[in-house]
C-alpha cells in the first residue's frame, strides 16, 4: 500500500500546538507505511508553513489561488491534492481536515478490512443531520473510486441546482450540500457502498466537537471558525429558528441577535474547555472520550 493524505491547511492564532498534534498522530498511526502528506499552505501562517517544510513525510503542493469564499475554497484544493496523490501512483487516498487526525494504530489496513467489497470509508457525522455526506475529516479510498467517478467534494451551486439528478438524490436522501456533497452523489448515482465511520465516543463534551468516528479518526470541529456554530442546532433550537423572522419586527429585532450571541458564546465556552483538556494532555484526554480513562490513545 502506498498512502496520500491530504490536508487543506488553515487556522485561527496561536495554533501550532494543533498541527504538531495531527502530524504527531499521523506519524505514530503509521508507523511502517508507505506515504505522504500532501499539503495545501496557500493560506497557512509562515511560522506553521515551516513545520510543514520541516517534518518527513510531508509535501507542500503549489496550488493556483481559489477566486472565491467559504467552504469552497476547502473543498477546491482538496480536490486538487487528491488528483495530485492519485496522478502520483498512491494505491490508497485520505482526507482529513486540518483539526483532525486518525487516533487508531494499523487504521489503512483495520479500515480495508472494514470495508470489504466496498471501495470507501469516511466520517458520517449522522448528529450533525447529515445522512449520505462522506466527509473530509476522516476519509479513506481506494484510488481507482477516484479515478472511476471522478467526485468533486463541493460542486458550485449553480451545477447543483440544475442538475436534475443531483436534485433527486438531495431529495431521496435528505442530505443538505456541504463539503463532501459530491463524493455523496457519486455513491448514490453508482448505487456503491461504502463505510460510514459514525460518532463512537463513549463521553461527550458537545454533541458534535471533539467527535471519534468509527474509533478511527478524531475531528476537533470549529477550530477554523470565527463563530461556531452548527446546522443540528439551527435545525432544532426554537430560538434561533425564530432568530431572523424577529430582526423584521419593531421593538423585537434585537432578540434575534441577542439568541445567536448567547448561542455562540455558549458554544466558545465549550470549545476553549475542550482546547484546554487537549493541549495540556492529549492522549489522557482522547482516551477519556473513548472511555479509556488511564490508558494511552
Amino acid at each position: 500500500m502506498k498512502l496520500g493524505i491530504c490536508c487543506v491547511y488553515f487556522y485561527g492564532p496561536e495554533s501550532e500546538w494543533l498541527l504538531e498534534l495531527q502530524l504527531r498522530y499521523i506519524a505514530s498511526t503509521l508507523s511502517g507505511y508507505d506515504y505522504t502528506v500532501y499539503a495545501a499552505a496557500n493560506r497557512l501562517q509562515p511560522e506553521l508553513r515551516q513545520i510543514l517544510e520541516r517534518t518527513p513525510r510531508v509535501r507542500i503542493i503549489p496550488l493556483p489561488l481559489f477566486n472565491g469564499e467559504g467552504s469552497f475554497e476547502h473543498a477546491y484544493y482538496l480536490d486538487l491534492l487528491l488528483r495530485h496523490a492519485a496522478d502520483d501512483g498512491y494505491t490508497h487516498l485520505a482526507a482529513l481536515d486540518a483539526d483532525s487526525f486518525p487516533l487508531l494504530p494499523d487504521w489503512p489496513k483495520v479500515l480495508l478490512r472494514r470495508m470489504g467489497s466496498a471501495r470507501l470509508a469516511a466520517v458520517l457525522r449522522s448528529e450533525n443531520l447529515d445522512t449520505h455526506l462522506p466527509h473530509p475529516c476522516g476519509l479513506f479510498m481506494e484510488r481507482s473510486f477516484l479515478l472511476e467517478r471522478a467526485p468533486r467534494m463541493l460542486p458550485p451551486k449553480s451545477e447543483i441546482l440544475s442538475d436534475a439528478s443531483f436534485q433527486e438524490f438531495l431529495k431521496e436522501t435528505g442530505q443538505r450540500p456541504d463539503t463532501g456533497i459530491g463524493y455523496g452523489y457519486a455513491l448514490w448515482k453508482s448505487k456503491e457502498p461504502w463505510l460510514p465511520l459514525t460518532r463512537s465516543n463513549r463521553r461527550n463534551p458537545h454533541f458534535l466537537m471533539a467527535g471519534i468516528y468509527g474509533h478511527v479518526f478524531f475531528h476537533l470541529g470549529a477550530s477554523s471558525r470565527g463563530r461556531p456554530w452548527f446546522y443540528f442546532d439551527y435545525r432544532s433550537r426554537v430560538s434561533l429558528r425564530i432568530g431572523p423572522p424577529l430582526t423584521t419586527i419593531p421593538l423585537l429585532w434585537r432578540l434575534g441577535p441577542w439568541f445567536e450571541e448567547r448561542y455562540i458564546a455558549s458554544n466558545m465556552r465549550i470549545f476553549e474547555t475542550i482546547v484546554k483538556s487537549l493541549r495540556s494532555n492529549p492522549d489522557r484526554f482522547l482516551s477519556s472520550l473513548q472511555g479509556l480513562q488511564g490508558t494511552a490513545s
